[in-house]
């Protein structure tokens, strides 16, 4: 207690300051008021230990065999993409081809325009007609047959009477 009682009269002769101002608004500013040191010093000072005590050497944390066979899977593996890059380069330049000749030919193959089916050829004066056989046949009229028909009656009727 009597420690206790010490430390509280030590406290009220220095006199504790308590920090009323407002709050830091970024980290930047609070680095700017303290320092660099003084927010990251655990960190630093380690490192200089560790430098200085030589501890900051290479330590494997892997037996070297496991090293060697994980190196010769990813070899593998390489060998393996390279293999499949060079078979996907070989298809894709077919494709390409085939693609190539498939536009040509569709090309060819595509209908003329409309201007070339309007305007005849320069050196052909044709003349269109329609074929005979579809030339539309007349009809005969129906009136003077049914004219005739009665006509037949009253000829026929003034003979027999």
């Amino acid at each position: 207690m009597d420690g206790e009682k010490g430390m509280m009269m030590m406290m009220m002769k220095k006199g504790a300051e308590i920090d009323t101002s407002a709050p830091f608004r970024s980290v930047k500013e609070a680095v700017v008021l303290f320092g660099e040191r003084v927010l990251a010093g655990e960190v630093y000072v380690n490192k200089l230990k560790e430098m200085q005590d030589g501890t900051n050497e290479y330590v494997p944390s892997r037996p070297v065999g496991s090293m060697k066979a994980e190196l010769e899977e990813t070899k593998n593996n390489l060998k393996k993409a390279h293999e499949e890059s060079m078979l996907m380069a070989s298809c894709l330049s077919s494709l390409q081809q085939e693609l190539e000749q498939t536009r040509r030919e569709l090309s060819q193959l595509k209908e003329p325009s409309v201007a070339q089916v309007m305007m005849p050829p320069p050196g052909d004066a044709a003349v269109l007609e329609r074929h005979p056989s579809l030339k539309k046949k007349k009809k005969k009229q129906l009136i003077p047959l049914i004219g005739g028909i009665f006509s037949r009656k009253k000829s026929g009727s003034s003979e027999i009477a």
